[in-house]
């Protein structure tokens, strides 16, 4: 029988996925911190994609930009620096520092390439292995969604919902008489989260910001659509089960919209002395 050819497009998917495979048989990740070199460039890439001026989209902004340094999926999960705002991103790659910069010098354009401050890139190792019972400290953004509506309305009608994705919180309040607490929602989204493949358990978690976010997306022609995300933050500390599924964990990170910003778990030091 013979095989439909495949489009240039396809055929580009398909290897990135085989070099991706590659890259993550390497056996640890590596934490990097990225600077922008000047912010007036990031501004030039929202205008010339068409970004209204009154929604800014960080998180879109730098989905662009590391896609096309290093390629789809090389860069990720990653987070905006805390420390340094939108001056900096953090992320997690299988690629140490020399191998990201020579994967940028070969396929990144050069208007993508020079955003970059590469002189005050930082990086350091992960370590290659964990053992169980280690506990230790973690701030996390997340996107908490499930897919489609996930329950039906009090009076046995069904949710009409057009968005795959819902916020958890709404899904239960669609279930429940009472409003449910929002941060008791998100905590046991985010106990389920780390217990993948039982990677870990979670000790302690404190909310310390919400809000529902309005943010762009680009479709498959590129054109700009909204959509509205909750953006939540927390804090708080967790003890590794499984170490294996720990580090897939940290490489895949939490929830949805990995790509845009949300779902890194940056590891800190645990306030419970042994």
């Amino acid at each position: 029988m013979t095989g439909q050819p495949i489009g240039a497009a396809s055929a580009a998917i398909i290897l990135n996925k085989i070099q991706l495979r590659a890259i993550n048989m390497k056996s640890n990740l590596h934490l990097h911190r990225l600077f922008l070199a000047d912010r007036a460039d990031l501004d030039m890439l929202a205008r010339n994609i068409k970004m209204p001026g009154n929604l800014y989209a960080y998180d879109l902004l730098f989905n662009i930009v590391l896609s096309r340094l290093f390629g789809p999926g090389r860069f990720k999960p990653f987070l905006q620096d805390p420390q340094e705002g939108s001056q900096a991103v953090l992320g997690y790659s299988r690629m140490d520092k020399d191998e990201l910069l020579q994967q940028a010098k070969g396929v990144a354009p050069l208007e993508i390439y020079n955003l970059i401050d590469w002189k005050a890139t930082q990086s350091k190792p992960m370590p290659d292995s964990w053992s169980p019972g280690d506990v230790m400290g973690f701030h996390t953004r997340i996107c908490p969604l499930v897919r489609g509506p996930s329950g039906h309305g009090l009076d046995g009608s069904p949710i009409i919902k057009r968005s795959p994705e819902v916020d958890v919180y709404l899904s239960r309040c669609w279930i429940e008489s009472n409003p449910p607490d929002r941060e008791k929602v998100y905590k046991q989204w985010l106990k389920k989260e780390m217990g993948r493949n039982n990677a870990a358990e979670l000790e302690i978690a404190q909310m310390i910001s919400f809000r529902l976010r309005v943010t762009l997306r680009q479709g498959r022609a590129r054109q700009l659509r909204e959509i509205t995300v909750p953006d939540v933050i927390f804090k708080g500390e967790l003890r590794i089960n499984n170490p294996d599924a720990f580090m897939q964990l940290l490489n895949r990170g939490l929830g949805r919209h990995r790509n845009f910003g949300f779902g890194m778990l940056l590891l800190t030091a645990s306030r419970n002395i042994p």
